[in-house]
């Protein structure tokens, strides 16, 4: 009988905080975009290697910053110069920041797990697909099953 591998303790887990999908091409909806996030947060819960901060946390905390920082909108507060005080705002081990970018009808997903503490990337994964939403669900589900190991 082949043993099965223990579950992680609960203190044995990282605590993660996912930034929304940015698209640097501007070539998917913003829909899309939310979606695709829900869809890697999901990915990572389901995992069991991390504890994902609830998202409605995660945006309470950012309009706080914003209103601290008396930046103009909430969309400034997700570019790489917020994602990594929110993250300790939230007491997050580490952010997933995501990005698509695309050149004609191929587009590039890319994931990288960024250690809060030391502030450099610990982990991280590529995808290519086409420039379509059904394209960017399996670059999510390929780049996250990376990221997960």
């Amino acid at each position: 009988k082949i043993p099965r591998p223990r579950k992680p303790l609960v203190e044995d887990l990282f605590t993660v905080a996912v930034m929304d999908i940015q698209d640097t091409s501007s070539t998917l909806d913003d829909a899309t975009l939310r979606n695709a996030t829900e869809m890697l947060r999901g990915r990572l819960s389901a995992a069991g290697r991390f504890i994902v901060i609830d998202k409605s946390r995660q945006e309470e905390k950012i309009k706080a910053l914003v209103r601290n920082s008396k930046k103009e909108s909430y969309k400034a507060c997700y570019d790489k110069k917020c994602q990594i005080p929110l993250g300790q705002a939230l007491a997050a081990d580490s952010i997933l920041r995501s990005t698509v970018s695309c050149l004609g009808t191929r587009c590039l997903l890319s994931l990288e797990l960024v250690d809060l503490g030391k502030e450099a990337s610990i982990a991280g994964a590529t995808a290519d697909f086409d420039a379509t939403p059904e394209g960017l669900a399996q670059a999510i589900r390929t780049a996250a099953a990376e990221v997960i190991l």
